[in-house]
């Protein structure tokens, strides 16, 4: 469970240090399409800031999907140790009567094999 919340926690940062770049990007061309007494121009940096955004945008995407699979991984992890804790609390107090109270009762009854 550590190593899948540490995958949670570097996936998330990895998001965390795309975002800039995208804005970045974002506004690279925003402000490329606002110049002043300058015709548009689509030249290849303008269409590399395009594809760098859209990579960037997509690779954002990816990593989103890489966190909600481990998100849930981590849910399931945790619901699975809980039902074992309850599973191995069940298996204690059932150990705790047949020590208390079943031995007891063994050790009082004759013996069946031998005929005592």
């Amino acid at each position: 469970m550590i190593a899948v919340g540490d995958d949670i926690t570097s996936i998330q940062q990895a998001i965390q240090a795309k975002i800039p770049a995208l804005q970045l990007s974002q506004y690279r061309t925003a402000q490329r399409g606002e110049r002043p007494n300058i015709e548009l121009v689509r030249d290849p940096v303008h269409y590399r800031l395009i594809s760098e955004a859209a990579e960037l945008d997509d690779s954002i995407r990816q990593l989103q999907d890489a966190y909600a699979k481990a998100v849930k991984h981590y849910e399931a992890l945790s619901a699975r140790g809980v039902a074992l804790k309850e599973d191995m609390e069940t298996k204690d107090i059932t150990l705790q009567i047949d020590r208390g109270e079943c031995m007891d009762m063994r050790e009082q009854m004759p013996d069946l094999w031998t005929g005592q």
